[in-house]
């Protein structure tokens, strides 16, 4: 009886070795797991209120008669000049009811052949810096520096002003909870300057 059951055990192993290939080879080589992407996300260009350095200021002029009201943002001309050769302008923004961020007091652009090279603003000192600071990581992301610099004031003693910076490859971001005054802080964007070698040409 032993020698019967023997074969048969024999049999079904390897029967089920058989079925176990045919199973493998229909579904094929088994695939590695897919590696996580090396590329990094796009980043989105440097500026503030839809206004991008490197590109025309792409926001409406501000209506000349005071009645109409103002669009959500709109630019008006405060200065022009010429230097090297080039056209430099300065334009401040305005806002429309409601859409001004309340720590912000004033913002100009400053643009060279109409492009766009650097955004300025003042902001409300150090009352509002912490609102100023959600702001710009949300909108700049984890910057490359992030300290404290002391102020001092004669009636209310040192205080702490936030002094924040981002550095990326097509300008600066720099950010003042207050500067010269404590009611004032300084938020400035600016594209990188081409620099000059020996022989005077630039440096891209």
């Amino acid at each position: 009886m032993r020698s019967i059951v023997r074969p048969i055990a024999l049999g079904l192993v390897a029967c089920a070795s058989v079925l176990a290939s045919a199973s493998d080879v229909k579904r094929g080589p088994s695939k590695a797991p897919a590696k996580p992407s090396l590329v990094a996300a796009p980043v989105a260009p440097l500026g503030l209120f839809g206004i991008e350095l490197g590109k025309p200021l792409d926001v409406p002029a501000c209506p000349r008669d005071g009645n109409l009201p103002l669009p959500d943002v709109c630019a008006i001309g405060i200065s022009a000049y010429t230097m090297d050769g080039l056209m430099h302008t300065e334009s401040s923004l305005l806002f429309g009811a409601g859409k001004q961020p309340s720590w912000l007091l004033q913002v100009s652009v400053k643009m060279e052949q109409d492009i766009v090279k650097g955004i300025v603003a003042k902001t409300r000192g150090l009352e509002v810096q912490e609102a100023a600071r959600s702001a710009l990581l949300a909108k700049f992301g984890k910057p490359d520096s992030d300290g404290v610099d002391s102020k001092y004031n004669w009636r209310l003693g040192t205080l702490s002003s936030l002094a924040m910076m981002w550095r990326r490859a097509d300008g600066t971001v720099s950010y003042q909870g207050a500067t010269e005054r404590i009611d004032i802080g300084a938020l400035t964007i600016r594209a990188h300057q081409p620099v000059k070698d020996d022989s005077g040409a630039l440096k891209l």
